[in-house]
């Protein structure tokens, strides 16, 4: 299973970097993680949320896990297109009260993702299925055995 890769706008690139190197030279005199663990990229002139996604084969089965926290079951959208499982879905911001005091940082991201997976070849599309539980999405995506390919056959060798 491969993912496709996504654009990644190259200012998007240099500013991971940027951060990336003041968070070293911060944390070298004792002081807290810039970056927060953010992952986002630039897209359309704005920040696009990008979930982390697991993939694991199995005899029988392939599983993929997005992780998708902060996102309701009713945001997220598990679309087949050909030879692609796309899954989009949007995270609303929060309107919560605002706080007596002052604000030094927010570490919340808002906004669309879509993630676009390229399927293997034997997989049984009929039978894809998907769970959402503590905001991960489950996805499970069964082998057809007939698509298989051929395994422990000996070829025999020929004296040309």
């Amino acid at each position: 299973l491969v993912t496709r890769n996504d654009y990644e706008h190259p200012m998007a690139h240099f500013h991971q970097e940027v951060d990336r190197l003041f968070d070293d030279a911060f944390r070298s005199f004792g002081m807290p993680n810039l970056l927060g663990g953010r992952d986002q990229s630039l897209s359309d002139g704005g920040f696009m949320l990008r979930p982390k996604v697991d993939i694991h084969e199995q005899d029988d089965a392939y599983r993929i896990s997005v992780e998708v926290p902060g996102v309701s079951e009713e945001d997220l959208k598990l679309t087949l297109d050909g030879d692609n499982l796309i899954v989009s879905g949007e995270k609303s911001s929060e309107n919560t009260e605002e706080e007596k005091g002052r604000v030094h940082r927010v570490e919340r991201s808002y906004g669309s993702f879509q993630r676009i997976l390229n399927l293997p070849h034997d997989v049984n599309a009929q039978d894809i299925k998907a769970d959402f539980k503590n905001g991960v999405l489950t996805v499970t995506l069964p082998r057809d055995e007939s698509k298989l390919p051929e395994r422990g056959r000996t070829i025999p060798i020929g004296h040309s």
